[in-house]
């Protein structure tokens, strides 16, 4: 962030976290799936699919709706105190 010139403070660390929170979730999502779809699938091409289909809905729309929930705090203005 510092070498494309945004500036660091609150806001941008707390994006930053909850970018990264999203992130870890959503691949510990995928990964929980995909070892119990592996062994029961035809092949690779097949267990993809099916890690897709079942868990690949729930990390779109929990990563939807968090993103939208915290885009309320683009409407907000900030204390006096930071200034």
């Amino acid at each position: 962030m510092g070498l494309c010139g945004v500036e660091i403070n609150m806001a941008t660390v707390l994006i930053a976290g909850i970018a990264l929170g999203i992130a870890v979730d959503d691949t510990i999502h995928y990964m929980a799936r995909a070892q119990i779809e592996f062994p029961q699938s035809a092949g690779y091409d097949d267990a993809m699919y099916r890690v897709l289909r079942s868990a690949g809905r729930a990390i779109v729309f929990t990563s939807v709706v968090i993103t939208l929930g915290f885009s309320c705090l683009l409407y907000t203005s900030p204390s006096p105190r930071d200034h």
